[in-house]
C-alpha cells in the first residue's frame, strides 16, 4: 500500500512538473509571437512615414480569383435607357459620380461620356477623373501623381470567370491635376474606355446596371503586401507551436488516465481566452416575455433582426422562430439568415457559398466558463443563395437550433436577453 501511494505520489508531482514546463513554453511562445507583431506593426508605421518619398512604384496585379479594394465603386442604375438615349439623340450622354476622397486624401469625382461620337470616337464611351477643391489639398503633395486604373465590373457570379475592362492613366503634368485653384478643375484628358459592342457582351451589363470603379496606386502597397506575409508566417508559426504543445498536453493526460485517477486534476484549459469576432451580433430584448408568448398563443414568434453587412460585402438578416412547434418540432427555438438585395451585389461572387456559425451566447461573466451554443449552416447551390432578385431571398437555417428547456439554464437568458452571434467563414 505504501508502494502504490508513492508511486502515486510520484506520478503526480510529474504531472504539475510537465504541466509547469508546458504553460511556461505557452508563454513564451506567446512572447514570442506579440514581440514580432509589435516589431512589424513599428516597421509598417516607419514605412508610412517615409513612404510618400521613398517607396518604390508598385504594378498592380489581379489574381484570378481576388479583386484589390477600389477607392470607389459608382453603380450607374438605368444604364441601357441612358445609353440609347444619348445615342439617338446624338448627345454625349454625360452622367457624373458623387465626390468621394481616395485613400490618400485627395478629393474626386468620376465622369463617363456615354456617347463619343461628338468627339470624333463613335461608337465609343469615355471615362475621366475630375480633381476637386478641399480642406485636405494643404497637407497633399501637389501636383496628382498617382496612376489610376478604372475598372468596369463584369458581373459574372463566379469571381473567377470575370473578365473585367480595365484601363490605366498615368498623370504626367497636365493642368488637370494640379491643385485646383476653384471648385474642381475643368480641363482633362479624352480617356477612351470602351466600345458600346464591348458592353453588351458577358455581364458588364446587368439589370440595366453597371458598376465602374477606380484604383489609384497605394505608395505603400509593396511595404503592406510585406506585412500581410510576414504577419502570416508568425501567425502560422505560432499556431504550429501551440498545435504541438496541445498534442503534448493531449498525451500526457492519455497517460494520465491510464495509470491513475490523479489524472483527472489535470484539465485541459483552452489556449485562447478569447472568442472570436463576429461579423454580427444580435441582442434580443424582453426574450423571456416573448418566448412565453409565443408558446401560449401557439405562435411561431418570428423575430428579425436589422439588415446589416459582413465582413466580404454581402447584405443579411437575422431571424429567429421562438417556437418551431407549427413546423412540427415542438420546444425548439430555430435561427435563419435571409440573403438580401445591395448595391454591393454585382461586385460579389454568387451564389453565396460562404459557411454560416450560428452562436447563442452563454452571458457567463468568466469567459472560460462559457459553453455557447452554435450550430453551422452550409449553403449548398439552394435558389435562396443566389444572387437576390426581389428585396431579399427566403431565410435557410437550423429549425433544432437549441430547447426551450436549455435556454433556462446557465445563463443564455439574462436580464430577460439573450445575445446571437454570426460568424461567416472567410
Amino acid at each position: 500500500m505504501l508502494k502504490v501511494s508513492t508511486l502515486e505520489k510520484k506520478h503526480e508531482e510529474d504531472i504539475k512538473e510537465l504541466k509547469l514546463k508546458h504553460e511556461n513554453e505557452m508563454k513564451q511562445v506567446k512572447t514570442k509571437h506579440d514581440e514580432d507583431i509589435r516589431v512589424l506593426r513599428q516597421e509598417i508605421l516607419m514605412s508610412r512615414t517615409t513612404g510618400a518619398a521613398h517607396a518604390p512604384h508598385v504594378e498592380q496585379q489581379l489574381s484570378p480569383c481576388q479583386e484589390s479594394e477600389p477607392d470607389y465603386t459608382w453603380k450607374i442604375a438605368n444604364f441601357t435607357r441612358k445609353l440609347a438615349q444619348a445615342k439617338s439623340d446624338n448627345d454625349d450622354g454625360r452622367i457624373e459620380s458623387e465626390p468621394f476622397f481616395t485613400s490618400h486624401g485627395y478629393k474626386m469625382k468620376l465622369l463617363v461620356y456615354l456617347n463619343l461620337a461628338l468627339y470624333g470616337f463613335a461608337g465609343y464611351m469615355g471615362v475621366y477623373v475630375i480633381l476637386m477643391k478641399s480642406v485636405r489639398d494643404g497637407t497633399l503633395p501637389w501636383p496628382f501623381t498617382k496612376r489610376c486604373t478604372f475598372v468596369l465590373g463584369d458581373q459574372q457570379d463566379d469571381l473567377s470567370q470575370r473578365q473585367n475592362v480595365e484601363l490605366v492613366l498615368t498623370p504626367s503634368g497636365q493642368e488637370a491635376f494640379k491643385r485646383p485653384r476653384l471648385h474642381e478643375n475643368r480641363s482633362r484628358e479624352t480617356l477612351i474606355f470602351v466600345k458600346h459592342s464591348t458592353l453588351r457582351t458577358r455581364q458588364y451589363i446587368r439589370n440595366h446596371t453597371v458598376y465602374i470603379k477606380i484604383q489609384c496606386e497605394n505608395d505603400m502597397k509593396q511595404v503592406q503586401v510585406k506585412y500581410e506575409n510576414d504577419m502570416k508566417q508568425v501567425q502560422s508559426k505560432h499556431d504550429e507551436d501551440v498545435k504541438l504543445l496541445g498534442q503534448k498536453i493531449d498525451l500526457l493526460q492519455a497517460i494520465g488516465a491510464a495509470h491513475a485517477p490523479l489524472a483527472m486534476q489535470f484539465p485541459q484549459l483552452p489556449l485562447h481566452q478569447q472568442e472570436p469576432e463576429p461579423d454580427y451580433t444580435w441582442k434580443i430584448a424582453n426574450f423571456t416575455r416573448k418566448l412565453a408568448q409565443a408558446k401560449s398563443g401557439h405562435d411561431d414568434g418570428i423575430i428579425q433582426s436589422e439588415p446589416f453587412f459582413s465582413s466580404h460585402g454581402y447584405k443579411i438578416k437575422l431571424q429567429v422562430q421562438l417556437n418551431e412547434a407549427p413546423r412540427g418540432y415542438a420546444g425548439y427555438m430555430g435561427v435563419y439568415l435571409g440573403l438580401m438585395k445591395s448595391d454591393r451585389d454585382g461586385s460579389l461572387p454568387w451564389p453565396f457559398t460562404k459557411r454560416c456559425t450560428f452562436i447563442l451566447v452563454d452571458q457567463q461573466d468568466d469567459l472560460g466558463q462559457r459553453q455557447n451554443i452554435e450550430a453551422a449552416l452550409t449553403p449548398s447551390g439552394q435558389e435562396n443563395f443566389k444572387r437576390p432578385r426581389q428585396r431579399e431571398n427566403g431565410g435557410m437555417g437550423v429549425p433544432q437550433f437549441v430547447k426551450h428547456s436549455i435556454l433556462r439554464t446557465r445563463e443564455y437568458i439574462r436580464d430577460h436577453a439573450v445575445y446571437i452571434k454570426i460568424l461567416v467563414d472567410t
